[in-house]
């Protein structure tokens, strides 16, 4: 029993030893989480369908995220980050390997998100694909998906 006490008090003195120092703290942002949205693709066709998609840090940097949406038109987009709103101009979808523009937004005060996606198709902007999606941050207790 005298053993067990000297372990937990060496790893009690560890642990508050490491918490000043070499702790290093992650970002974190309330842009991020899991988000249940109507996906619009508005142009060169319509299509509309209701899916996930998440918002998270990447890993060493607190000003940037990444865009992971796999259900409607499979795509992973790194975005600059700025307070609770996103955007990338000439980003790499690294999926598709396709160039995409992206402006968003989360709104923290009723947990709702707006992204909308442009995908460069070249020349005529007539021709790039374009989606929007409106959405809100899945609980796990909607009814929605």
């Amino acid at each position: 029993m005298k053993k067990f006490k000297y372990a937990i008090l060496a790893m009690m003195v560890v642990f508050f030893a490491c918490e000043e120092e070499g702790v290093q703290k992650v970002p974190f942002t309330r842009a991020t989480g899991e988000f249940v949205a109507d996906f619009e693709l508005t142009q060169p066709f319509e299509a509309q369908e209701s899916h996930h998609f998440k918002i998270y840090n990447t890993s060493g940097s607190n000003d940037s995220l990444w865009i992971d949406e796999s259900e409607f038109f499979d795509s992973k987009v790194k975005v600059v980050r700025n307070g609770n709103k996103f955007s990338i101009e000439g980003g790499d979808d690294i999926i598709h390997g396709e160039i995409v523009n992206i402006i968003g937004e989360v709104f923290p005060a009723n947990d709702s998100v707006h992204v909308e996606w442009r995908y460069l198709q070249g020349g005529d902007p007539a021709d790039d694909y374009v989606i929007i999606a409106n959405g809100h941050r899945y609980t796990g207790l909607d009814d929605d998906l």
